[in-house]
């Protein structure tokens, strides 16, 4: 398939019951070596940015235009793309790669697992599908590269997939100027932040859209087995906007979730979640944070409590591959 950023468009393709495996990616070799950025991009000379933080009391250095990982199966500009029921398997790089004005893709059924890299990158674009999906062991070279990465997308639904045993975090929203209506629902993901620290199972940062309706919603999931020290279950993170945090369940992370940011979280509501330790804050939580009739549960016999409350038995059953497929959702108001 096309690389990411070449001109090919692709429409109306489907790839079925297809495995890809035993492919290299052999640029880390080469004099440069790998010098990982954020997620599945690398910095690989040119320019450098500097970005301060905390009112100027601490900054960063960045690349101006970091590189991506390259996919072993990428699309730029594909419409009405869909893989069903591959195995990708035994891959540098990372494993699936949409990028450009694509609309209309599904990634449904697949098996990831063994790759150097992402599982799924969606890079801008509106209308992607990521559905019951097993991914695991990825991350295998670059541990840096989350499960499931979605980078300033429009009407992106991650639903009912099964994430485990991934270095860092396992699905990955970042906002920007494109970003809206991200829905990230009823997944089961564990052994998370196997390797690396400062993420989480799922993790957000920057503005997700313009109002509740049209921000990102995380509903449903449960996250546990968030493994080492100085991570966040469920992490919203550098200026996460418009976003809600609804009905899921953390257990078994360092922290369930962080309030206090930098830059500050805004218009970022927790609603109806069940975890197992006190958010530091909760009593005082910032001023852009809505805290609302979550739940905490005794670390000891966290799971009976759960399923013995019918709001956390419900979530539960729903979370992972073996629930039917949603429809569409409801809205989003706070």
């Amino acid at each position: 398939m096309a690389p990411l950023g070449a001109p090919e468009q692709f429409d109306d393709v489907t790839l079925r019951g297809l495995t890809f495996s035993h492919a290299g990616w052999t640029e880390p070799d080469g004099p440069h070596g790998f010098l990982h950025f954020f997620a599945n991009t690398y910095y690989s000379g040119g320019e450098l940015q500097k970005v301060e933080l905390a009112e100027g009391n601490a900054h960063v250095t960045i690349p101006a235009a970091p590189r991506f990982v390259p996919a072993n199966v990428e699309f730029t500009a594909a419409v009405r793309v869909a893989l069903h029921d591959n195995t990708f398997t035994r891959l540098g790089g990372g494993a699936i790669g949409f990028a450009g004005r694509g609309r209309d893709n599904a990634v449904v059924g697949n098996q990831i697992e063994d790759v150097s890299g992402s599982a799924v990158t969606v890079a801008s674009g509106t209308g992607t599908r990521i559905q019951q999906n097993l991914i695991h062991h990825i991350g295998r070279e670059y541990h840096g590269s989350p499960a499931v990465w979605v980078m300033d997308a429009r009407e992106v639904t991650v639903v009912h997939n099964e994430i485990h045993d991934v270095p860092y975090s396992g699905i990955v929203v970042t906002g920007g100027s494109q970003a809206a209506r991200v829905q990230v629902i009823e997944n089961l993901i564990h052994h998370t932040m196997t390797a690396l620290a400062d993420g989480g199972g799922i993790y957000l940062n920057g503005r997700q859209g313009t109002s509740y309706a049209d921000g990102t919603l995380v509903r449903g999931n449960v996250i546990r087995d968030t493994i080492t020290p100085y991570n966040f279950g469920l992490y919203t993170d550098y200026g996460a906007a418009w976003v809600t945090v609804q009905g899921n369940v953390v257990h078994r992370s360092d922290t369930p979730i962080v309030l206090r940011v930098t830059p500050p979280l805004e218009n970022v509501a927790f609603l109806d979640n069940f975890w197992d330790d006190r958010p530091t804050e909760a009593d005082t939580p910032p001023s852009g944070v809505t805290l609302a009739r979550n739940k905490v549960l005794p670390k000891d016999g966290f799971e009976e409590a759960l399923a013995a409350d019918p709001a956390g038995s419900a979530i539960l059953a729903s979370a992972g591959r073996g629930a039917p497929p949603v429809g569409p959702s409801p809205g989003q108001a706070v």
